[in-house]
Formats: structure tokens, C-alpha cells, sequence
């Protein structure tokens, strides 16, 4: 197997997720040299690439909408992007499949940034990804991380209990996934399509990316070797054969969970003491239904006055039906974060 040389743009250390940061993003190199990709405006291109080097990206290809930022990153000398030429570079992108952005949720997606990473080469890195899949709000998003995630094939993992865990956040983010995208279909929702005054033209039909960018390089590009997992498989396959299949993962024997308590699980904003919150979870859904509780960790999640160091325990917070509980009071008043500029304001 060979792969194309890539550029890494580097950035600041972000937040760390995980006990992991992004310190940089890959671009490969054949992507200046596919057809599609190049034939594409200038603005859209330079943006598509700012994406992908923003510190705000996580592992599974998502960051919030932050369009001071994303304007300070394609400055012209002293000038500056408008919000809306960057809106209509991100319309524009979402009608070719490159990027997917919800303003509902304030959710940008690179589409294929995972495979383009080959996240799933790395154990640590994927299980990262699969968590954050398991927080996308959107269910746009939801739906085109479905079909992304089914196309990942299995990592290179020798420790049995490395590949149970895998298995068991894959089955969590699939199952999220899918709840979410349930009910929609294409074609989605534009962005900022509010006041245009005329339609943008739309393209053809088209896959984006060639899939894969690597193949087909022209003779004379630089390649390097990399080790070959003998037979690599898809996820699927792999559940198959470990008798956890998507229609049996609820049902998998010993360490896993049942499907629903696993919806609540990826919504609640601190994973810890597992165990405990299941009890906890089986006690408070005859209290309550399951979509109540996962809309309360939800809420719980987002509210911009929660901190993490006071962030309860899940098995505590069922125990005291906190799903019925308000907005938490921020030190500073009742405050909202603004879905554009990422900034607290006023309620």
C-alpha cells in the first residue's frame, strides 16, 4: 500500500479531549491535483483548508461555527471576509458534500475528515473520535456521520480489551447517530440561505472527494511505506466475527449495556462510575422516559454556565431527578452562549 505525502498545518494546543490534542491537520498532497477539488473558487479552497487547521476541530471532523475566527484565518492582507462571503463559501462547499454546517445547532462538519486522517489507524485517536461522534447535535450531521462511519474500517489492535472498548464506543456513536437522524432525509436543510437574493446555482450529482484521494498519483510522486494490517475489515465485519453485529450489540454478553442506557450515556456531559449510573438509570426510567432523561443531560451539557469541575456525577444527578432542573445560574448572572459568535450574553 502507498500513500501521497501530506502537508500538516500546524496549530496552537487546543483543549485537551480525551487526554488528547490536535496539534496539527493533514491535507494531502493529491488533493491540489484532483480535478474537482481544484476546479473549485479560490475562497472556497483557502476555507476548506482553514477547517481542517482549526485548533476548535475535534477527531470526528466537527467544530463550532465561530466565524470571527474563521474570518481572522483567511484575512487578505488588511482585509478581511465578510460573514456572509464566508456563508455562502460554506453553502457552497455543503452542495458538493466537502463540508456540512447546521446554524440551528452551530455544528461545522469536514465530511470526510476522519477516513482522510485515517483516524481509525489510530486506537487512542478513534476512541476520542467515537466519543465526540456520540456529542454531534445536528441531525443533519447525524445522518452524514452514519454513512461515514460505516465506510471506517477496523484498526490494527492486538489487545482484545483495546478492541471491546472500540467496539463498544462504535456501537454507542452508531446508536446515537442513527437515533438523532432518524425521520430525516435529503435533501437537508441549506445554511444561510436567508435573504439570497438569488439561488446559487447547484452542481451536478457528485461524490466530493475521489474516493480514495491516494490512488491514481501521477508518475513521480513521492510515496512512503507504511505496515499493512493483512486482510484489513470493516467494522462491521469485525462485529460479525466477535458476534457483536449492529442489530446484537444491545444484547452482547458481560461488559456492555443495554442500547437506551447507552443514548443517556453519550448525552451526559461525565462518564464516570458507569456501573453506578446504570442502577441509577434503570431506577429513574420509571420515573421517567428515556428521551426526558437524555433531553435533561442534554441541557445539562450545554449550558454555558456548568463547569467541569462541578459537573455531577451521573449516577447523583439521576438519583435527584435533575432533568427537571433549570439553567444553572452563572456567577454573573443568567447568560446564553450566542451560537455565531460563541460568546455569553444576556438571556
Amino acid at each position: 500500500m502507498t500513500c501521497a505525502p501530506a502537508i500538516e498545518f500546524r496549530t496552537h494546543r487546543m483543549e485537551v479531549v480525551d487526554n488528547m490534542a490536535r496539534e496539527y491537520g493533514k491535507v494531502w498532497f493529491s488533493i491540489f491535483t484532483d480535478e474537482h477539488f481544484t476546479a473549485q473558487p479560490a475562497v472556497d479552497k483557502l476555507l476548506y483548508i482553514a477547517l481542517i487547521a482549526q485548533p476548535s476541530l475535534n477527531y470526528a471532523g466537527v467544530q463550532p461555527i465561530n466565524m470571527r475566527r474563521l474570518r481572522k484565518a483567511m484575512r487578505d492582507g488588511d482585509s478581511l471576509p465578510t460573514e456572509r462571503e464566508l456563508e455562502l463559501s460554506l453553502l457552497r462547499m455543503e452542495r458538493l458534500g466537502y463540508v456540512y454546517t447546521d446554524e440551528d445547532t452551530g455544528e461545522i462538519l469536514v465530511r470526510s475528515f476522519m477516513r482522510r486522517d485515517e483516524i481509525n489507524k489510530q486506537p487512542n485517536v478513534l476512541k476520542s473520535a467515537l466519543r465526540a461522534l456520540s456529542q454531534i447535535e445536528s441531525r443533519k450531521l447525524a445522518h452524514v456521520m452514519r454513512g461515514e462511519l460505516a465506510r471506517l474500517t477496523a484498526p490494527s489492535v492486538k489487545s482484545e480489551k483495546i478492541l471491546d472498548e472500540i467496539t463498544r464506543l462504535w456501537a454507542a456513536a452508531m446508536t446515537h447517530l442513527e437515533g438523532l437522524a432518524e425521520g430525516i432525509t435529503e435533501p437537508f436543510p441549506e445554511p444561510f440561505t436567508e435573504g439570497l437574493a438569488e439561488p446559487l446555482p447547484r452542481p451536478g450529482e457528485t461524490e466530493g472527494l475521489p474516493e480514495p484521494l491516494t490512488e491514481g498519483l501521477p508518475e513521480g510522486s513521492v510515496v512512503v511505506e507504511v505496515e499493512v494490517v493483512k486482510s484489513p475489515t470493516a467494522f462491521t465485519q469485525v462485529l460479525e466475527k466477535k458476534n457483536l453485529s449492529e442489530s446484537s450489540m444491545s444484547n452482547a454478553p458481560r461488559n456492555t449495556y443495554p442500547a437506551e442506557f447507552e443514548r443517556f450515556w453519550a448525552a451526559y456531559p461525565k462518564r464516570e462510575q458507569k456501573r453506578d449510573a446504570l442502577k441509577a438509570w434503570q431506577a429513574a426510567i420509571k420515573r421517567a422516559s428515556n428521551e426526558e432523561l437524555i433531553d435533561g443531560a442534554t441541557r445539562y451539557a450545554r449550558d454555558p454556565n456548568r463547569e467541569s469541575q462541578f459537573t455531577k456525577l451521573p449516577a447523583g444527578w439521576l438519583r435527584g431527578d435533575m432533568w427537571l432542573d433549570g439553567p444553572i445560574a452563572g456567577r454573573n448572572g443568567n447568560q446564553v452562549r450566542d451560537g455565531k459568535s460563541g460568546l455569553l450574553v444576556e438571556r
